[in-house]
This record gives structure tokens, sequence and C-alpha cells, in this order.
């Protein structure tokens, strides 16, 4: 299936082309953007400044959640490489371009981003949420961290101090190489928790390491390899890494197990259920450290 959609603006059209194989989510195969000298202007129509808040659609998401005793939380993307690669033909490569040729686009698009991001984040707290997440998956694997220091930092560090004087848990979602991230985020935010902490060759993640310098200041969610373990792991090997990662991770609190990023469409659902079935045996406070290293050694590990 091919999709096809124009948008029409009082700057001129924008186009967008995805493709939808059997089976499969749809793959964008022209993005909005095909020039940003000229479509930046024509995009913000389509992301115009928040208003107000559909008090009426969250009331009704916010029961939903309370009535299976889910939080209700909020999602504010921030800037960067990560989500500008979303609408721009040729993503990444062509934001690095911008970034050496036109960096004033690049700016103007970062100030447009903070001050719609802003503005969510005042309505978010008026809503009375139990949390706010920020998204940004592949902040330092789609740029660097100089970039993500130029670009996402400012409107992390603004958003996370709002939510802090509001008493707000907050998250953030990063998938790919966090490492750094968990550097700047301790540093200079508020951000209160980050994931999904993937393992290499997705991501660059040492759980017990990035416990042990940053388990003070950040809670950790995630680890679990989605391809190695989750996938093609049978239900053994589920219960042995799970198991690793409370071990390395879950001493002293702020630790939620959870797989790292989504995991494939076909990953069995049992292997699902032998992660739950692990937090369940295993994972109340407080931790049964001897218990649990005896059950790594008897699966093997």
């Amino acid at each position: 299936m091919v999709n096809t959609a124009t948008v029409r603006t009082p700057e001129g059209e924008l186009h967008q082309e995805s493709v939808c194989y059997r089976g499969d989510q749809p793959a964008t195969t022209v993005k909005l953007i095909q020039d940003l000298t000229t479509d930046l202007a024509r995009l913000k129509y389509t992301q115009p400044m928040p208003r107000a808040l559909d008090r009426p659609a969250l009331e009704t998401y916010r029961q939903a959640c309370h009535q299976r005793a889910h939080a209700f939380g909020v999602t504010i993307p921030y800037p960067g490489f990560q989500m500008w690669s979303v609408y721009v033909q040729g993503g990444v490569e062509t934001l690095a371009f911008a970034e050496q040729d036109t960096p004033g686009i690049l700016q103007e698009w970062f100030e447009w981003d903070l001050e719609r991001g802003t503005r969510e984040m005042r309505l978010a707290l008026e809503a009375q949420l139990d949390y706010i997440l920020f998204g940004g998956s592949g902040t330092i694997t789609l740029a660097s961290p100089a970039l993500a220091a130029k670009y996402a930092l400012p409107a992390l560090k603004k958003w996370s101090a709002m939510a802090r004087a509001a008493d707000l848990p907050t998250m953030l979602h990063s998938c790919g190489k966090n490492r750094a991230l968990a550097d700047m985020l301790a540093a200079d935010t508020d951000v209160g928790m980050l994931n999904p902490l993937e393992r290499p060759p997705m991501g660059d993640i040492d759980l017990a390491e990035v416990k042990r310098t940053h388990g003070h200041r950040l809670a950790l969610m995630g680890n679990l390899h989605t391809t190695d373990v989750m996938l093609l792991g049978s239900v053994q090997d589920v219960r042995r890494e799970s198991l690793k990662a409370i071990r390395a991770a879950g001493k002293g609190g702020g630790f939620i197990l959870s797989t790292g990023d989504q995991c494939g469409r076909d990953t069995p659902d049992e292997n699902l259920r032998e992660m739950v079935r692990v937090v369940e045996e295993f994972g109340a406070y407080p931790l049964d450290m001897a218990r649990i290293g005896r059950e790594i050694q008897t699966l093997g590990g």
C-alpha cells in the first residue's frame, strides 16, 4: 500500500509518501521537508503553538489508565537531529550539511521547538498528570554528544526544572547510545529516569556501571537485549538475563526491569511473560541478592 499526502499552507505545499508492506509498519519514502530553506516555514503550520488542553479527551485517557492501575502521563518531544530527521528528506545527512552550511535554519527550528515544548509543559503542569516522558529516540546515535548538548540539552534542562518545581516525576526515552546522555542528564538537568539502556551493539550501556555512576541520581529502566534475548532467546535465557539485570541495577531501588527498546514483532509471548514472572518472583524489596545469585548460577550465568 502506498499512501500519499499533500499539505497546503499559506507558504506553499508539502508532500509526503509512505509505503506499507503486508504485516509491517509504514515506512516514509518521501518526507515533508525537501528543502529546508523553503519548507521549514511550511512545516510550522503543521505544528502550531498549543493554546489549551482538550480536557474531555484528557479525562477519558486518565480514567482509562487509572481503571487499569496505570500511571497517566504525556510525552513531550525535544529538539535535535533525532526528531528533525523524521521530517527531512535525507535525514541525518541533510541535517549534518545544514549544520555547516545553513546553521541559522536549524537554530530557528530549535527556537520554535523550544517555545512549543515550553507551552506544552505549562499546559501539562495544569493537567495534574502522574509523570511526563521526554521523547528523543536516538539522541546521541543520530547526532553526537556535542549536537545533543547544543539542541536537546537546553530544552531538557528548562522543562525538567519546570516539572521538578511542580513535584512531577520525569522520564526520558532515547534508544541507541545512552552513556554520554546519562552524564548530561545527571549533571545538567532534573530529569529523573532514563530508558531503555540498550546493550551493544544497539547501545553502549553497561548496566552495573551506569548504576554505580548515576544510580543515586537517575532511576534506570530497560536493558534486556531485544534480539539475542527477547526475540531469539529461550525462556531460560530471558529468566537468566532478567535476574542478572536485577542484580546489576536493582539494589537500593530506582530500577525498572524492561526490554532495551521495542521488542521485534515475532518476539514469543512466553518470553515476555517470563520477564514479568521474574519480577513477581524476585523483584520485591528488600531484594534477596543471595537467592538471585544462586538462581543465576543454576541457569548457567
